[in-house]
């Protein structure tokens, strides 16, 4: 005889946490992002056009 197994579902809240977290990490994630672009802006702005070019010819 095999026992029989029973798949309990979890708990709607944990459904709801789980939800929340990744949101909350994705936020931060969208947040560092956007706090290095800037940055990177600010650099290339306060450095001129010749740091835009350099970038370009790395690009190559």
């Amino acid at each position: 005889c095999r026992p029989i197994s029973v798949v309990v579902p979890p708990p709607p809240t944990l459904k709801l946490q789980n939800t929340l977290c990744i949101l909350l990490l994705g936020l931060c994630n969208i947040f560092a992002y956007v706090v290095m672009l800037s940055a990177a802006h600010d650099i290339l702005k306060q450095q001129g056009q010749s740091a835009v070019l350099l970038i370009a010819d790395l690009a190559d």
